[in-house]
């Protein structure tokens, strides 16, 4: 624009006073559709209109409008940079909060997978950035159904939904579409809230309100309402019908309700409506009988509350529900009159008997478990475990059979009987058999205790004597078969001895063989002495006699730095037993006392009459009460602990070093004493010593002298008589032959019993003398004689090395049996069979 005459065209312009009389060309500064000024230039009126000019201003105002524009663009670009940092700053906070608030915030593109992910998703599902979001939140192989994410992008806006995670938590999912910069949507922002504890809120109040409902309508709850200032009430329809009234039939006051009420209750409840009115109490609660149109009274449970008062605090209305609770007054009534039972049989079940609680404390002890535990009744209910009254081994038992109990175990993993330690207020320990029960519907169990200590010594006194008779047995056994076979070697080792030279070489050898089988005998009759199995040959003996005969052998068998000393009882009475037996009883004590005293010591003998009693019987099978002769050996050896002590009469048990000692002493000491009708104890003590104390029955009859045997007269040769051999073992049999007809005898040899009577019932020579087997397969030798000898006159004579009481009673052998114990020499044979023919 140009202004020729300035002061007319622009008058009041501020800048009019700088023209003078000039005339003035002026341009606006216009880009991108934006005005920023005007440029104005004052130039002589004669170029006014001068085209170049114009031109010339048109092109300097368009630069300098393109330069304005151009720091406008660059003043914005800065003012966006600025507010898109503080705005990530912001974000950043947010989501960093949303961290700390337990809220979850990722972004998720189109193709589901993961492209950021706040603290809180990280630590709970870890990075799944570039994963799939379904597989790494849920677990899932395919998208969810309905995802929000999917939602929100087709809609293009917020759009939520619930899921469980696999971290087995609820969460709920808000997405919303997240634009790029140039406009478009391809993520989405979720914002995740665990809302775990709110489900569980949720399904409890669920589960509450349907509870609530059906225990309402289970109960048969009427409620009513009372307005105090006209003194209406008003109760639901339930409520007169629960009397058996119309509702009709009474009038809708408390009046006529109260006058409904027992006479006997009417003050009580009076009061406790006063109280609460009075605000004095926070509910009204009474129980009380209402007469029932039937004429009988029901028991009613009211309970009520003052819903609004006036403003001087007078009550207004009040609102409340009753309860027919006849029912349980008379289940109430009826428990305890139950109680009542209970608690009486209770008393007297006659066993100790105790209820327990889930938590194991004692709630109730009948008397006799005050008498049993030395507890009184204030001491132990509710404030003493059961536990607390348990050996420490049986405890864990007892609250792993306990718990498994209370949770519905069987038998198995919660036995209702078994045994445990008891200990009482002053420690002893006694054995408990126990019986549990859980009382049905509740979880208090009720126990008894039954105490079996007595049993249980008993049973462990039989459970030892049957072991050692099942030993005996066994040893038995092993000593007939062994015996058969000793009496092989031996004889055979002297027949061979008979027929070499008294010069040959060989002879020491055959002495060799024969001294190694004669121990082994000497093993086996020790195994017949421990199981009871041995022949004896009872008679009056005086111990006290066979103690001081066996002092000169006891010296030289014990060591000179161990001193003897023997204190033999007066006028005890005389014992009956096997003589050797004793002085094997006396010599095994003797022997093992010496090797407990390696360093030397004290050897005491002592012998007395005592009686025994009940209490002692009842104690060792087998015996009686009645007078003994005690026969104690006691040494300041070593002692032996209490595990040493529990094997000690087992054959073959010693503590001696190997090659030292059998292990057959005691026990043959132990055997021998049972089969006098006796018993042995030990007594011992670790470093101190030990007793042995052995019980002989006495008897009245007087002892005498012992008898020696003496060796039959004449020679021991055959006279050409007769021998029938009958004998299973073709070793013994073989070797009984050969020795018999080398000493001049006929021998006849059998192989067992039925061969045996067919030969002598088709043989017409005469048999002078039956020499049997005891033991055989097909028939007792006992009967085998009896058969042959109703034939004709033939004299008998049994060998054995196990008799299995056929010939013997009780081991004692029968009057008038000739009998000869395996294994046997040939000239013990021979000798036998001349005295037997000789008689």
């Amino acid at each position: 624009m140009s202004f020729g005459d300035v002061r007319s065209e622009c008058a009041g312009c501020p800048l009019l006073p700088h023209y003078e009389e000039r005339a003035a060309l002026a341009a606006r500064l216009e880009r991108a559709g934006r005005t920023y000024g005007v440029m104005s230039v004052c130039i002589p009126p004669a170029h006014a209109s001068d085209e170049e000019e114009r031109s010339l201003l048109e092109g300097v105002a368009g630069d300098l409008a393109h330069a304005l524009h151009d720091i406008e663009l660059e003043q914005e670009r800065k003012r966006a940079e600025e507010s898109l940092r503080a705005e990530r700053d912001r974000l950043r906070s947010l989501v960093a909060g949303l961290s700390r608030a337990e809220v979850g915030v990722d972004v998720v593109g189109t193709d589901y997978r993961v492209v950021f992910q706040n603290e809180m998703l990280l630590e709970r599902f870890g990075d799944l950035r570039g994963k799939l979001c379904y597989e790494g939140y849920r677990g899932l192989t395919e998208p969810c159904d309905p995802c929000p994410m999917k939602i929100a992008m087709e809609k293009q806006k917020m759009q939520s939904a619930e899921f469980t995670a696999a971290d087995g938590r609820w969460y709920e999912v808000t997405a919303t579409p997240l634009p790029n910069p140039d406009g478009r949507i391809d993520k989405a922002i979720e914002v995740v809230v665990d809302i775990t504890e709110r489900k569980r809120v949720e399904e409890e109040l669920r589960e509450s309100k349907e509870r609530l409902q059906l225990a309402l309508e289970g109960a048969d709850i009427s409620t009513w309402h009372w307005d105090l200032q006209t003194g209406q009430l008003s109760p639901d329809m339930g409520w007169p019908t629960t009397l058996g009234y119309l509702g009709a039939e009474i009038e809708s006051d408390m009046k006529s309700w109260e006058d409904l009420i027992h006479p006997d209750d009417k003050t009580r409840r009076a009061e406790a409506l006063r109280a609460h009115l009075a605000g004095k109490t926070p509910v009204y609660e009474a129980q009380f009988r209402v007469r029932a149109k039937s004429g009988e009274y029901r028991w009613i449970a009211s309970r009520g509350k003052v819903m609004s008062r006036d403003e001087n605090g007078a009550p207004v209305r009040m609102a409340g529900s009753n309860v027919d609770i006849t029912e349980l007054k008379r289940a109430e009534e009826a428990l305890r009159e139950s109680k009542e039972l209970y608690r009486t049989v209770f008393e007297n079940t006659g066993t100790a008997t105790i209820l327990i609680d889930e938590n194991d404390i004692i709630t109730m002890v009948n008397s006799k478990f005050e008498e049993y535990s030395g507890c009184s009744r204030d001491r132990i209910e509710g404030k003493m475990r059961w536990t607390d009254l348990v050996a420490p081994d049986d405890v864990e038992k007892m609250k792993a059979y306990h718990a498994a109990r209370l949770a519905g175990a069987g038998e198995e993993e919660a036995p209702s009987e078994y045994e445990i330690q008891f200990v009482n207020k002053d420690g002893n320990v006694r054995d408990v058999f126990l019986r549990v029960a859980v009382i049905p519907g509740t979880k208090s169990t009720v126990a008894s205790l039954l105490d079996i200590t007595e049993r249980k010594q008993a049973e462990k006194r039989l459970f030892e004597a049957q072991k050692m008779e099942a030993i005996g047995r066994l040893a038995g056994g092993i000593a007939h078969d062994f015996n058969n076979i000793l009496t092989a070697i031996i004889g055979n080792l002297d027949l061979l001895k008979l027929d070499l030279p008294a010069s040959s070489p060989h002879l020491k050898n055959i002495e060799g063989v024969h001294s190694a089988a004669m121990k082994a005998s000497d093993l086996t009759r020790q195994l017949l002495a421990f199981g009871r199995k041995q022949i004896i040959t009872p008679r009056p003996i005086d111990l006290n006699r066979v103690i001081i005969e066996m002092k000169t052998m006891l010296r030289r068998l014990i060591r000179e730095d161990i001193e003897i000393q023997t204190f033999l009882g007066r006028g005890i009475p005389s014992i009956k037993a096997d003589e050797a037996q004793v002085e094997q009883v006396i010599l095994n004590l003797a022997l093992n006392a010496r090797d407990a005293m390696p360093h030397g010591g004290r050897l005491t003998i002592e012998t007395a009459g005592v009686y025994l009693g009940e209490d002692y019987c009842s104690k060792h099978a087998y015996m009686k009460p009645g007078q003994y002769v005690m026969l104690s050996v006691t040494d300041t050896g070593a002692g032996m602990d209490q595990e040493t002590l529990a094997h000690v009469f087992e054959p073959f048990f010693t503590t001696k070093q190997l090659g030292r000692g059998t292990g057959l002493g005691l026990s043959t000491v132990y055997g021998i004493m049972k089969q006098t009708g006796g018993s042995i104890s030990v007594y011992s003590v670790k470093g101190e010593g030990t007793c042995f104390k052995a019980y002989f029955p006495a008897v009245e009859e007087s002892a005498n002298q012992p008898k020696r045997d003496e060796a039959p007269s004449g020679a021991l040769e055959g006279r050409g008589e007769t021998v029938l051999v009958v004998e299973d073992e073709q070793d013994v049999r073989d070797l009984v032959e050969r020795i018999l007809t080398r000493a001049g005898y006929k021998v006849k040899a059998c192989s067992g019993a039925g061969e045996a009577i067919t030969l002598c019932r088709e043989s017409s020579e005469s048999i002078d003398l039956l020499l049997s087997d005891v033991v055989m397969p097909d028939m007792p030798g006992s009967d085998l004689a009896e058969i042959i000898r109703s034939s004709g006159k033939i004299k008998t004579l049994f060998m054995s090395g196990y008799t299995e009481n056929v010939i013997v009673h009780r081991n004692i052998l029968d009057e008038g049996v000739n009998f000869i114990n395996k294994p046997f020499s040939s000239r013990e044979l021979l000798r036998k069979v001349r005295e037997v023919l000789d008689s």
